[in-house]
């Protein structure tokens, strides 16, 4: 599957087709559609600060952490955040750059499972710090970029105790003006 974004300049009465498409040309042959496993989208978020980041379009998505294991429909045990700089300038299309947040280590639930149990998902704060949450069934997982996304904090597992017989799934997470995260 492709991410598709598209724009609404009239309050969300009419949307215009393929203003940009998350999914990189780099990253495309890892989490493209067609024969693989594809990618599972998690929600699109604007950075609504007044820092230099404001205005950038994040989109938050699962996807095989190779184009190997794309091709061999293996799960989907990568997250990504795509990033859009290039939203806020208010041209006919806009481009995407692809950043690699976590890969779930070989053996552990996310690798058997995937990161698709359900949606990840994402907040920005006032300061322009971009938070990532997911799912791999077993626990959910939260990690922070302090420079738009480019670069991640190691994963951190926020779920405690035990999880047998327990599904940890649908995450949520949402940021405040002060840089106060809470996840759900």
């Amino acid at each position: 599957f492709n991410i598709d974004v598209q724009r609404s300049n009239d309050g969300g009465l009419t949307y215009v087709d393929g203003f940009g498409e998350a999914i990189d040309p780099q990253t495309f042959p890892t989490a493209g559609g067609g024969a693989g496993s594809g990618n599972i989208a998690g929600q699109l978020h604007m950075d609504q600060s007044s820092c230099e980041s404001g205005g950038n379009l994040y989109s938050i998505f699962v996807a095989p952490d190779n184009a190997t294991e794309n091709a061999m429909s293996q799960p989907m045990r990568s997250v990504y955040v795509a990033v859009s700089d290039s939203a806020k300038l208010g041209l006919p299309v806009f481009m995407f750059t692809d950043h690699k947040v976590y890969t779930s280590p070989a053996g552990s639930p996310g690798a058997v499972n995937g990161n698709n149990q359900i949606f990840p998902a994402m907040a920005t704060d006032k300061f322009g710090y971009v938070y990532a949450v997911w799912s791999d069934q077993t626990n959910i997982y939260y990690a922070s970029s302090s420079d738009q996304g480019t670069t991640w904090t190691t994963a951190v597992r926020v779920n405690s105790g035990s999880t047998v017989g327990k599904a940890n799934v649908f995450p949520w997470v949402a940021a405040d003006a002060n840089g106060h995260v809470v996840v759900t």
